[in-house]
């Protein structure tokens, strides 16, 4: 015996979860749903089970992106070791009296390194959220 119906209403992101005392025929009776072909109801029900596949595949992490976010932690601090290194020698008295070559060197290595941080850093928030999601 069925005693309560649980439907999910609507379709994506704006859909809700109901539910309704009774079968299936009782939800149509309270939710006033006028009944959908077999045609309709199986279009629907591939969608949303397509769309549930799809949201739980990009949410869950595989083996070796969890390996990945374990790992980025310690990536992200040894990038920023390098980068104080390389700030506090362009921070140095002598820095700009050096070669012009090695000046450029250095400061291309210091945006280099920045740009290497800023993208770790989206990859361990990525990564997160969708281990937490």
């Amino acid at each position: 015996m069925v005693t309560s119906t649980i439907v999910f209403e609507g379709v994506g992101k704006e859909g809700q979860i109901q539910e309704y005392v009774g079968g299936y025929s009782d939800w149509l009776r309270q939710a006033k749903v006028a009944p959908t072909t077999k045609s309709q109801q199986s279009s629907v029900a591939s969608e949303r089970g397509s769309e549930k596949t799809k949201l739980n595949t990009e949410k869950r992490l595989g083996y070796k992106e969890q390996r990945e976010l374990n790992k980025l932690p310690t990536k992200i601090e040894t990038l920023e070791t390098q980068q104080q290194q390389l700030q506090d020698a362009i921070s140095s008295v002598d820095f700009y009296q050096q070669e012009e070559s090695s000046i450029k060197l250095t400061l291309n290595q210091l945006q280099t390194l920045d740009e290497k941080i800023e993208a770790a850093y989206a990859r361990w928030e990525s990564l997160s959220e969708r281990d937490t999601g």
